[in-house]
């Protein structure tokens, strides 16, 4: 797995303490324009998020349906450079603590309120309307 000194907000940082993969896309089904998100898994274990969270705000954030949601397939023909863009604004929205910034948060449910829950600072931020 190639991290590649990508920090949580998406710069390159040599000295990032929190760093993740690049996301990697290839075309498939040429004819119908088809992308296939190939490290969707990586890229999630690495955030603790889980894949449908991620592939769900992509696609959402691309405006298009998926061909295959288990093999992280979007219907349509997007760079690597947009899906990327895409993660970055989900990990600012969905996983950098909106008091600290540190990504060691978890979403946390209840009946009526979502929520991430930092582990660094113990910070709760809103997310009920995100």
């Amino acid at each position: 797995m190639d991290f590649t000194n990508t920090s949580m907000d998406g710069t390159v940082d040599q000295c990032a303490r929190y760093k993740m993969p690049q996301i990697t896309s290839s075309q498939i089904n040429k004819k119908g324009g088809q992308t296939q998100i190939t490290n969707l898994s990586e890229v999630a274990n690495q955030i603790k998020r889980t894949n449908r969270e991620i592939f769900s705000y992509i696609q959402r954030g691309l405006a298009t349906s998926s061909g295959n949601d288990k093999k992280a397939i979007l219907n349509g023909k997007f760079t690597t450079e947009q899906l990327q863009t895409l993660l970055v604004k989900y990990i600012q929205e969905w996983v950098l603590c909106g008091v600290c910034d540190n990504p060691e948060t978890s979403l946390t449910k209840t009946k009526k309120e979502l929520f991430l829950s930092c582990a660094a600072c113990g910070g709760k931020t809103d997310k009920n309307n995100s």
